[in-house]
This record gives C-alpha cells, structure tokens and sequence, in this order.
C-alpha cells in the first residue's frame, strides 16, 4: 500500500493510471497495480505485497553473483516492457525496486512518463529522479531521452548490487569520483576496481557497465542491446566456460596431483 499525500490530485490519478496500465498484463517484473481510493482526503494505492521487501534491504547481507545476474535481468525485463509501452520510468533505485519470490519487481510509478504517443517519440523534461541515480545529462536543462536515463540508473543499481557501493555520489564534474571517469572513461575508482578484480567475470562485468555509464547519451548502450550481453544471457555458461578455461590453463598442476595419487 502506498499513500499519496504530497502531490496535486491530477499527479496521482496520473499515476495510478500509468502504474495500472503497466502492470495490466501481470507482468512478472512490475508490482501489481490492485486498487486506488481516497482515504482522509489522501490518495492510498494498493498493490501486490513484496515478501522481501525491497532491494535496498537485501544489499547489505550480500548477494551471489548469481543473484545479481538475475536480478539484474528482471529489472532489464521490467524495463523492456516499460519502454515498450511507451513510457519512462525516472526513479530506478534500490528503494523502488521490489523482491518477492525471489523475483525483483519494479515499483512506484509517481515519476514514470510517456515519451511515445503512437509511432513519435519525443524527449521529457529533466531533473526527475534520485540525484545519486542521476544520469548526466539529467542534471542539464534541456530535455533529454527518457529510456536512456533508465538505462543509466540500472548501471547505478547493478554497481551497487556488486559491491554495496555507489561508484560517486553524483555524476557531475564538481563531484571528484566523476570527473575522473568523465575526463577517462577507463578510470577505475576504488568501487570499479573492486569489480574488475573479482575471480569470477570481473572484467567481463566491468566491460558492460562502463557501456550503460556511457555518458554520451548517443553511445549509451539499450535495454535491448544489454540483454544481449553474454553475461546477461548466458551467466551460467559464461561462469563454467572461465572453470574450463581456469582448468585447461593447469596441465601441469593436473598431472602433478595425478602422480602423486599414483604413489
């Protein structure tokens, strides 16, 4: 359940409609939009009941990398279908992002907008959102391309989920972390480091985030071109082909062991 209290009437019919259109096909990576009433002169949302609360609550006790693939591929499928509906969501963050089941869900829809009515596309207005899950241009004035701000937020979340750090506390040239990436996008801060020195797919990972950090919007990977990542896709055959890999570049060692069990 979520109470409306601090936003005009025709906000939050607005999004309680998007919220239900969204969630009108039950789809498994949007919270189910149940009911709206007024209750006290406020606006009160009902929806489906997240069991484990929210992704914000789950980082701290640490998550497998298989978790955060699939994570990370719910929120991408939740995305997709946003997009694809035409709208935006503009406040992906751990807060806004639901488990239950074991499935992440995408939730509260109060800054979610239509950037496609019919076949045209159009830019929205920017400074919505979270500042820390701010893409750069949503800092600017001028309009700005509204699947991409997500796209940007779900790199911010998917960094966070690795390793329950945010890489810079705002993506703006006075913000020291940021301007180092800003004038090198192979810089690699404490937080990207920790990443990249990972055993298991580091690199690989860091590849792809830095493609979704992109901060020229133009170059700015999609939703659709993430979920073709190899990683995205094929995590648990990506994680078996480095142990093969890992294997086969110790012969030596392997038949070391096997004599010495001869003896």
């Amino acid at each position: 359940m979520k109470r409306l209290t601090a936003k005009g009437q025709e906000v939050c019919e607005t999004e309680c409609l998007i919220h239900g259109a969204m969630s009108q096909s039950g789809h498994r990576n949007i919270i189910k939009y149940i009911t709206d009433d007024d209750y006290e002169g406020n606006k009160v949302i009902f929806m489906e009941y997240a069991n484990e609360k929210d992704l914000k609550d789950q980082i701290p006790f640490g998550l497998s990398l298989k978790t955060v693939n699939m994570f990370f591929k719910d929120l991408l499928f939740g995305l997709k279908h946003i997009h694809t509906l035409g709208h935006c969501h503009r406040d992906i963050k751990c807060e806004n992002l639901f488990i239950s089941n074991g499935v992440l869900k995408i939730g509260d829809f109060g800054l979610a907008v239509r950037f496609r009515v019919g076949g045209t596309e159009s830019k929205v207005r920017s400074g919505y959102g979270t500042k820390i899950t701010f893409a750069p241009e949503n800092f600017e004035k001028e309009r700005v391309n509204g699947p991409a701000l997500d796209v940007w937020s779900a790199g911010i979340v998917l960094v966070n989920m690795l390793t329950n750090k945010l890489p810079w506390k705002r993506a703006q040239p006075n913000d020291p972390e940021f301007s180092e990436y800003l004038a090198d996008p192979s810089w690699s801060g404490p937080v990207f480091k920790m990443i990249e020195e990972s055993p298991c797919d580091g690199s690989r990972i860091m590849k792809l985030i830095r493609k979704i950090l992109q901060v020229d919007v133009s170059k700015r990977i999609s939703v659709e071109e993430i979920l073709q990542d190899e990683w995205v896709t094929n995590f648990k055959r990506t994680y078996e082909q480095k142990i093969l890999q890992e294997t086969a570049e110790l012969p030596s060692k392997r038949t070391r062991n096997v004599r010495t069990t001869q003896q």
